[in-house]
Order: structure tokens, then sequence, then C-alpha cells
């Protein structure tokens, strides 16, 4: 399994949009598909920026959102 995330005192500094926009283009170089899942609602939007998008959610007693690329 796989994580990656910012730690909080380096949240909105741009460091998790160059994360994503690598994570992106390894994707399209390797023509691989990208899944991630969040239970954190405000990160959809964000999601979105980069072409991901929900596609299933399942209730564990919390909304945990599937989330892929186009």
């Amino acid at each position: 399994m796989w994580f990656i995330g910012v730690k909080p005192d380096s949240q909105n500094s741009g460091v998790g949009k160059k994360l994503m926009e690598e994570i992106v283009a390894e994707s399209e170089r390797l023509k691989r598909p990208i899944y991630l899942e969040t239970s954190t609602v405000k990160n959809i939007p964000w999601y979105k920026k980069f072409g991901l998008n929900v596609y299933n959610q399942l209730d564990f007693g919390y909304t945990l959102f599937l989330i892929k690329n186009d």
C-alpha cells in the first residue's frame, strides 16, 4: 500500500500541488490510472483540479470517497 500526504505545517504552501502534479504526470507517462480514497469532504474539490473524480462512496459510519482519474 502506498500513502502520501503533506505535513500540517507545510500545507497551503504549494507542496501538495507539486506532489499531485508529479503523480499525474507519472500516471500519464506510464499510462496507469490513479486511484485514491479520502474521508475528508473538503479535499474532493482539490482532487478535481487534477482531473480526479469520485466514482463511489462507502459508508463505514463515516463516508469513504473512492476517487480516480478519468
